[in-house]
């Protein structure tokens, strides 16, 4: 977004507590419908009694954020900041918890005010979310740079374009813009003091424009969330410039325009799962997981996987890597008895003598046997953002940790290829990654229905949790 858009980097933070916002209310939502799909079943049922143990969850797929996206869109981290709540979330999920629990009982007790119960219960959810973490903007503005054109060389050196001015050279929205030259530090922080004062400017005369990030009053908070601006279509842009000269366009956007803008290929990912227990090609979904309605605007919102083997999946991950230039996402399993070491910044199967001091490893239990018998599960998410190859290909990965800046290498790992095929699960790959032919079957299973159902309780589902 920086480089590409030239989008102000203060806006091209994306806000996290937006995304649980939604997720949390649209999952709520969910978790109702399957009481009330279930309602005719007792309590006995083992379904039941899974999902009425686990109404509130915070975990999550790529494809439940996807569905979030495509809904409600996206919003920079500055229209919509975190809260210190946002960080303690705990007594929410207790709070929520009873209001769903009360809401479930109403629900199957009797059956026929289902749809006003649910009506009911959502609203005391938006209100407790609302209070929490802030009520959401409808909209924002986002600032972009204008590149100004390059001062003209001398006439002695007009002919004599150098590497760097090839380097220099960008591809701009306008176009007889060239980047301006090169400046300081100093230069370049009073340049974000004045972008910052226009922007303090913009939300006196206008303050719904960033959002405040602060909650509403009770009664406000009450109301049933209105759904976000249906345009996809952003203001046009009002130049303004700081006090050193640089010209910046501010935007106004609607959270879709934005997320229609910067971020239109999400949807088109595929999520893959390594499940040694289904041949390659086949597809999953877990029952009861999910967070918006399958009948949303036409899409089908399923938590959905193909089946791949280990060497499609760390192919596709070195592609992605270095032809698409972007990092990965995947989910695994994250432990410290399956060689995670946090002081030394490692996930290998060699990070501990196992062997030598008479432990169980991966060559005695394989990872289809600790799946079948509940020792993994897929439990963690983080991206790949790097590889490093040696004399025989793909030796490691780098990881990026979601936990912060923690450990040696300020939150990044080093993941060996042996560790990613035993407790690597799942990833998202843009459909050019993946090998043709499994692109087909994936489509033709969502065509036929051919997808194979796994119960609430499989290891495929615990990620969400």
């Amino acid at each position: 977004m920086v480089s590409e858009h030239g989008v102000d980097k203060a806006d091209a933070s994306l806000s996290n507590n937006w995304l649980y916002f939604y997720d949390q209310l649209e999952r709520c939502a969910f978790w109702l419908e399957c009481v009330r799909a279930t309602a005719d079943r007792p309590l006995t049922d083992e379904s039941v009694r899974y999902l009425l143990e686990k109404p509130v969850a915070d975990g999550g797929t790529f494809s439940m954020a996807v569905n979030i996206v495509a809904k409600y869109g996206l919003v920079p981290n500055k229209a919509y900041p975190d809260r210190p709540t946002t960080q303690l979330t705990s007594q929410l999920k207790v709070r929520m918890k009873r209001v769903m629990h009360l809401g479930a009982h109403q629900i199957r007790a009797n059956p026929a005010q289902a749809e006003a119960t649910l009506q009911t219960t959502m609203e005391r959810v938006y209100r407790l979310l609302s209070i929490t973490l802030g009520t959401p903007p409808s909209e924002f503005v986002c600032a972009t740079e204008i590149k100004k054109e390059k001062e003209k060389r001398s006439k002695t050196n007009s002919n004599k374009a150098s590497k760097a001015d090839v380097a220099d050279a960008v591809q701009e929205e306008e176009p007889s813009a060239v980047p301006s030259p090169a400046v300081s530090s100093s230069e370049t922080e009073r340049e974000r003091e004045g972008t910052a004062a226009i922007k303090e400017e913009l939300r006196q005369e206008d303050p719904s424009l960033y959002g405040t990030g602060q909650g509403s009053s009770l009664s406000e908070a009450a109301a049933l969330p209105a759904l976000p601006a249906t345009s996809l279509s952003p203001s046009a842009p009002s130049p303004s410039k700081d006090r050193m000269g640089t010209e910046y366009a501010f935007t106004k956007h609607t959270p879709l325009s934005y997320a229609a803008k910067y971020a239109s290929d999400i949807p088109d990912y595929i999520c893959v799962c390594q499940d040694p227990r289904h041949q390659e090609g086949q597809v999953l979904t877990v029952d009861f997981l999910g967070n918006v309605s399958q009948t949303e605007g036409g899409r089908d919102t399923r938590t959905l996987y193909l089946v791949v083997s280990a060497d499609t999946y760390i192919d596709c991950t070195s592609r992605t890597l270095n032809e698409r230039r972007e990092p990965v996402w995947f989910g695994c399993e994250f432990r410290s008895s399956n060689g995670y070491s946090k002081s030394h910044g490692l996930l290998s199967l060699d990070t501990y003598a196992d062997e030598a001091i008479g432990c169980v490893t991966e060559k005695e239990l394989g990872k289809l046997e600790r799946v079948l018998i509940g020792e993994s599960q897929c439990s963690h998410a983080m991206l790949i953002t790097g590889e490093r190859v040696g004399d025989r290909g793909v030796e490691a990965f780098r990881v990026e940790n979601s936990h912060g800046e923690r450990g040696v290498a300020n939150g990044f790992l080093d993941c060996s290829v042996p560790w990613l095929r035993e407790f690597g699960f799942m990833a998202a790959f843009h459909p050019s990654m993946l090998p043709s032919h499994l692109v087909t079957l994936y489509k033709e299973a969502l065509q036929t229905g051919n997808v194979v159902v796994l119960p609430p309780w499989d290891p495929m589902g615990a990620l969400a949790l």
